[in-house]
């Protein structure tokens, strides 16, 4: 469900159009989905689920907050690159799909955005730039990430990794500290 809704859109997909694929038979389909908008919430719930946790491992796997981010980042945009349409799905279609999915994406945005402002050492009333930082920079990171999946761009995905260090840091601890993201230095 995933896979097809990120190549033709959610709108476009049709039941027979699943059933063609041989994601879920038919009985599989009215016994656990019933309709397309259920069949999506519970493909994203799981995809989405298995992603942040992969991610919350792999920052908590490289210890100090930087590397952390750095290492959940570069989790998500391999993911990105390597299943661009389901990622397409996660970031993009299931603005479209709204109800549970979109409920459950809001939730694990919130899950991200408190893990990331859990890590960082420095106080709340003491951030850079940016009021809210942690949502501010989950937010600009997957859209991010929309906007080159729907231009086609997934090869270039990791190529941004150093842009958006750049702005997670500079978004905590200032311009000075995040400008070795840019030139190489970190």
């Amino acid at each position: 469900m995933l896979e097809l809704s990120g190549e033709i859109g959610y709108r476009a997909v049709t039941v027979e159009q699943l059933l063609d694929r041989g994601e879920v038979s038919a009985e599989q389909y009215e016994r656990r989905c019933g309709d397309l908008e259920s069949c999506f919430a519970a493909a994203y719930e799981a995809e989405a689920e298995a992603l942040c946790a992969a991610m919350l491992a792999a920052a908590k796997e490289a210890g100090e907050w930087r590397e952390g981010v750095r290492a959940a980042l570069m989790t998500l945009l391999r993911f990105a690159a390597e299943r661009p349409a389901v990622a397409n799905a996660l970031v993009r279609e299931v603005h479209v799909v709204g109800g549970a999915a979109l409920v459950k994406h809001e939730e694990l945005l919130e899950r991200l955005t408190v893990a990331i402002e859990r890590g960082c050492d420095v106080p709340a009333d003491e951030l850079a730039t940016v009021p809210r930082a942690p949502s501010f920079v989950v937010g600009a990171v997957e859209g991010v990430i929309a906007g080159r999946l729907v231009r086609g761009e997934r090869d270039d995905l990791q190529a941004v990794a150093a842009e958006l260090m750049y702005l997670i840091v500079a978004s905590f601890l200032g311009a000075e500290e995040a400008a070795s993201e840019l030139d190489g230095t970190r």
